[in-house]
């Protein structure tokens, strides 16, 4: 009598089980703001220290920071937390309206459609989720990153994600956007367990241009403006000591977010309805521009 053995061979692709290597700790991502008329006017510092529990899921957490480092001194707001699922890195904000956003898929083919399930606007608000989308056009490899050519549904703009880094256009890049005052994220640069993988910076030929911020605040020849007190509570005032003929006054915060805008000067300037924290204060006054680090209390 003959017997059959039959070996089920079960093939399991390794998308299911494979880990992203999205970082989970000691990063720092630095963003660089820029401006409708594509001027970058200063970085914001993201770094990844940490974990929490959140209903039984464990995140990392992610603070903005005050300086380039990741002690404890330089943690400033807790803003959220990064989970990995394969190849696919959430973001639960700690703060905002929707609460679980896709921010990458690396498992993506060319062609494919990655839902977001976020977007943001200059305010923040996540609640246009069904509109959040990138296009996969390529895949390619580029200075031993993988590279995906990306079309982001929400304005058409193209862009890249990097794998286990981000996206051009910030770490948030797919998802926040600006659509009435047209400005934009560029990614300055990606740290790692102290070594730089990633560097485009439009403000110097550094990974961070200075301490701090990132902002240079040089005074030389602008003893003519002064701001005033900082740090400031409930009002801000602005005093310009030489003629001109127009000027734009901005106030934005670390995400880039401009919380006031006004083409004359009005001082002074209510903060009765800003979050404690590191803001810049911009002035267009003619042909120069001039920004300086405010700190709200």
């Amino acid at each position: 009598m003959k017997k059959y053995i039959f070996i089920l061979v079960i093939f399991i692709t390794s998308e299911v089980y494979s880990q992203t290597h999205f970082p989970d700790s000691n990063a720092i991502w630095n963003v660089n703001h820029i401006n409708s008329a594509g001027t970058p006017t200063g970085e914001m510092l993201y770094g990844l220290k940490g974990d929490t529990l959140i209903n039984d899921t464990l995140y990392n957490k992610l603070y903005t920071l005050s300086d380039t480092t990741l002690s404890v001194e330089n943690l400033q707001n807790y803003i959220g937390g990064f989970r990995k699922e394969g190849q696919k890195v959430w973001f639960k904000p700690a703060y905002w309206t929707y609460q679980n956003i896709l921010l990458y898929d690396f498992s993506a083919s060319s062609g494919d459609t990655v839902w977001h399930k976020g977007i943001a606007y200059n305010e923040f608000n996540f609640d246009q989720h069904q509109l959040a989308y990138s296009i996969i056009e390529e895949i390619q490899t580029e200075n031993g990153i993988k590279t995906y050519s990306i079309i982001r549904g929400t304005d058409g703009l193209s862009g890249e994600w990097y794998e286990n880094i981000g996206s051009n256009f910030g770490l948030f890049g797919s998802i926040i956007q600006f659509p009435l005052v047209g400005d934009t994220y560029n990614l300055a640069c990606f740290k790692h367990n102290d070594t730089v993988k990633y560097q485009s910076n439009l403000m110097c030929n550094k990974c961070f241009c200075s301490g701090l911020t990132g902002i240079d605040e040089k005074k030389n020849n602008t003893d003519w403006i002064n701001i005033f007190p900082n740090p400031a509570q409930n009002l801000l005032t602005i005093e310009v000591q030489k003629p001109y003929s127009k000027i734009m006054v901005e106030i934005i915060d670390e995400k880039g977010s401009i919380i006031y805008r006004k083409e004359s000067l009005d001082s002074p300037i209510s903060l009765n309805d800003s979050i404690h924290g590191i803001y810049f204060v911009k002035l267009s006054v003619d042909n120069e521009t001039i920004t300086r680090k405010l700190i709200i209390e």
